[in-house]
């Protein structure tokens, strides 16, 4: 998933507040996420977390 946000929605902001944002927007602020930081935007890509696991030896 990816997704762009305006600075001005994130920068200063409370961190729970951009938690809550970021829930609203369908990224779990739990797992993993990269982040990129323009003049304009900031970027956020997370990948869905549904991807099959390779089966375990035993």
């Amino acid at each position: 998933m990816r997704l762009n946000l305006n600075l001005d929605q994130v920068l200063g902001r409370n961190p729970r507040e951009v938690s809550q944002l970021f829930r609203s927007k369908g990224i779990d602020p739990n797992r993993p996420y990269r982040a990129q930081v323009t003049l304009q935007q900031i970027i956020i890509e997370q990948d869905s977390g549904q991807e099959e696991r390779p089966a375990s030896r035993i």
